[in-house]
């Protein structure tokens, strides 16, 4: 009797297998392919899709879509393959020779070759560059002559044929892979004629052609990005075939995403219970590898902030765990490092200050520093100078104005008087450039390496406080002459110290991020480095074919 019954399961089985193989694959095509994603974001891009020359997560978000790298990296922040099929690293991990996949093409149908990576890193190293990522690819043997105007070409890169190219390195350089050669890859055939020192003005930065998964179809500023599926994609076609980035405010995407007019969003801490009880919904955590900062123009010496004392007095002024537990609902720490949680090279918090929430601290420290209180005006003074900053942030979301008012009320008690300045997101960032300003509240996410050069070294090309400290540009240069992670983590600890002293900036919080994903939406994968939210990337995001919206 058994033995029949196993017949009968192994005949039905046999037959579904059957049926299911004569089915036709363009209709298992039709189930897994096709439809649109709708992403929502708070802040709107600039409109700046070129890799080499965007500055802003929201930039980042079309570019990583539309561009690749010889590299990317995996959930372990470790390199992997993406243009280049394969690399080899010298001996002395000085020489690194990249073997380019053949096929590759552009969104034009134009063949990728080493060609377009040597464009891609001369342009980056040239004199007239315009950008801020040449920091990241100095340690090039003969980089700094090339920039310079020293040399005609860059002694370090090599291109061997159409699919070889070598890089060599004047020394050893740990973060270099991760850091430098995630890139995308420009078409040199597009834009091999432009002059270098216009190349932050052509149309092209905001009608890109990459070799990404997906193509540019248009932005319409501030009110969406469109991108459609790539066909010839080399690691083959996304199933979307659409993804559109919408920018919209707090009530806005709440409204839309209860709608399911929206297939995901980040929700704050504040709405995390109200998008909980949402039916179509589904909450996904993440420690966020970055944070929220107030960051001090340190350079602007005629600023009480250039003072460290003032900066420490601010620090202990706020009450940062407060807003964390008020306003963020717990989804948050309270950090003290510029060196997120997530990395492998964070400091241990017992080892910082961290600067807990006592105003009376920050009183005695100003005082310690020849700060006089003005009982009639109920601000610190000194040498006829009030104890006063400006503090910048971008305008029209409700989770900054809850914390600016928070910043200016709790250092109004201290007696340190806060202007608060609000502008619009683009506006604000012109201004830091340019480095017109006092302080600032931004945000910042961390990548795959926790190297702080560009930001933190006096030579970085993003230190835009102008914060210059001999000791800790020594720490974080012998940190990248070492491959050993023991090593570099003890330089990185130590780096730590000093900037919890130094408190260039005042880190706000590290925030968890709280993913509302709408429930018809397959393959989703919370992305650690949040440059994108969706890890694997949106070419493995798929929608079944019932779940489509019309």
């Amino acid at each position: 009797m058994k033995k029949n019954l196993i017949l009968v399961v192994i005949s039905i089985l046999v037959l579904s297998l059957n049926v299911f193989a004569s089915g036709p694959v363009e209709e298992i095509d039709e189930y897994i392919y096709g439809g649109t994603l709708h992403l929502a974001r708070f802040q709107a891009p600039e409109g700046m899709f070129n890799p080499i020359l965007s500055e802003t997560v929201y930039d980042n978000d079309i570019w990583e879509l539309v561009f690749d790298g010889l590299i990317t990296t995996n959930k372990y922040f470790e390199p992997v393959p993406k243009l280049a099929e394969k690399w080899e690293i010298s001996d002395d991990n000085l020489t690194y020779t990249f073997y380019l996949k053949k096929g590759v093409l552009f969104h034009d149908g134009h063949e990728l070759t080493t060609e377009d990576v040597y464009y891609t890193l001369m342009t980056i190293l040239h004199p007239d560059y315009p950008g801020v990522r040449a920091s990241n690819f100095m340690t090039i043997l003969g980089a700094e002559e090339y920039k310079a105007g020293k040399a005609d070409t860059v002694e370090g890169i090599k291109v061997i044929d159409d699919y070889t190219i070598s890089i060599t390195l004047k020394e050893v350089t740990a973060p270099f892979l991760v850091s430098a050669m995630y890139m995308g890859i420009l078409p040199a055939h597009i834009l091999k004629d432009v002059p270098v020192a216009d190349i932050d003005k052509i149309e092209f930065n905001r009608k890109p052609i990459g070799t990404g998964p997906f193509k540019f179809v248009e932005y319409v500023t501030d009110q969406y990005c469109k991108l459609a599926a790539f066909e010839d994609y080399h690691n083959g076609r996304p199933y979307l075939d659409y993804v559109i980035y919408h920018y919209l405010g707090d009530d806005a995407r709440l409204i839309k995403l209860e709608k399911g007019e929206i297939d995901w969003a980040e929700i704050p801490g504040y709405e995390f219970e109200k998008v909980k009880k949402m039916e179509n919904v589904t909450l996904h955590k993440q420690i966020r590898n970055g944070y929220g900062y107030i960051g001090f123009r340190v350079a602007n010496k005629d600023s009480v902030v250039s003072n460290k004392i003032v900066r420490q007095a601010i620090a202990y002024g706020i009450n940062r765990q407060g807003f964390v537990d008020k306003v963020m609902n717990g989804f948050a720490i309270v950090p003290n490092s510029p060196i997120s949680q997530a990395s492998w090279a964070y400091a241990n918090p017992r080892d910082l200050n961290q600067y807990p929430y006592n105003p009376k601290k920050a009183r005695e420290l100003l005082e310690s520093d020849g700060w006089k209180f003005n009982k009639k005006t109920g601000y610190y003074e000194k040498d006829g100078k009030v104890c006063e900053f400006e503090l910048m942030a971008s305008s029209g979301s409700e989770f900054i104005d809850q914390l600016m008012a928070l910043v200016q009320d709790n250092l109004r008690e201290v007696g340190i008087k806060v202007n608060l300045v609000r502008l619009e997101f683009n506006a604000m960032r012109e201004k830091i450039n340019a480095g017109e300003y006092e302080a600032t509240f931004m945000g910042w996410s961390l990548g795959a390496d926790p190297d702080p050069y560009n930001v933190w070294h006096s030579k970085g090309s993003w230190n835009r406080t102008g914060y210059s400290n001999p000791e800790a540009d020594k720490l974080i240069e012998a940190a990248r002459a070492t491959l050993d992670r023991a090593e570099r983590k003890n330089y990185y600890v130590k780096w730590q110290k000093i900037m919890n002293e130094d408190l260039p900036y005042i880190y706000m919080y590290a925030n968890t991020y709280i993913h509302a994903v709408n429930k018809r939406v397959r393959g989703f994968d919370p992305n650690p480095l949040a440059a994108n939210p969706f890890w694997r990337g949106l070419e493995h995001v798929w929608i079944p074919k019932e779940f489509r919206r019309k």
